[in-house]
């Protein structure tokens, strides 16, 4: 009897203690709209109308449902956790990317070191029959023929392989162009994952059209290096 007194007795401290803390504040709509707007990153930049106002409506779109229905109702950390991860993996095939870019340099390098090599003699006997008066005119043409092609194949390689190498802006999060900061993160848990995720998901975007353009350069440079090649086997082949 005395066991159930006490348990009584703690029941009803615990129930007082519950109803000492604070009642979190539910917010209106108009103050939800207030924060929103204060917070949310707007595309000024975008000169595209439609653009843009989608880009602000999936915003407020993504910050009402977290504030009606509760972040851990909804898969926004899933989601994030995801892109940032992906964003990750986008950073590790950007950097194969230009590690094999780099491969291909040296060959390209070695490849020109060949064509002005003194003993094997190419660039003289070019030289020799453009420069001969009494040329024939079949060599004349092969000639020609062969300055051009290594002249085109050359330079397409190497400006490929730059175009693959060349700093680009590659970005993981860009907190300086986002309203993502100490202020937003303690007023408002929905407007900061908005605007994050609006940031990691534009980041995610951009970097992934840097690895294709990569890529499809990295591809080009491959092409026009075994085109170099080729015409630089040729010339020795008619012309040494």
């Amino acid at each position: 009897m005395a066991s159930k007194k006490k348990l009584k007795k703690r029941i009803e401290k615990i129930e007082k203690q519950i109803g000492q803390l604070p009642v979190r504040k539910t917010l209106s709509q108009e103050e939800l709209d207030d924060i929103f707007y204060r917070y949310y990153f707007n595309y000024s930049e975008e000169k595209n109308i439609e653009i843009r106002e989608k880009a602000v409506n999936l915003q407020k779109f993504v910050f009402d449902n977290i504030n009606e229905q509760g972040l851990e109702n909804t898969a926004v950390e899933k989601l994030l956790d995801m892109t940032l991860e992906d964003i990750e993996c986008q950073h590790t095939i950007k950097s194969g990317i230009e590690n094999k870019s780099g491969f291909v340099l040296a060959l390209w390098g070695i490849l020109i070191s060949t064509l002005f090599d003194s003993d094997n003699n190419l660039l003289s006997n070019i030289k020799n029959i453009l420069y001969d008066l009494d040329f024939d005119s079949n060599n004349f043409w092969i000639v020609c023929i062969a300055v051009i092609l290594l002249g085109i194949t050359g330079y397409k390689s190497l400006f490929y392989i730059y175009q693959t190498i060349k700093p680009h802006i590659y970005t993981k999060f860009r907190f300086e162009d986002k309203k993502v900061n100490f202020e937003s993160a303690a007023e408002n848990k929905g407007i900061t994952y908005t605007v994050f995720m609006d940031n990691v998901t534009n980041s995610w975007e951009k970097n992934r059209k840097i690895i294709n353009d990569m890529a499809d350069n990295y591809h080009k440079s491959i092409k026009w290096i075994i085109a170099f090649a080729v015409s630089l086997i040729l010339s020795f082949i008619f012309i040494v």
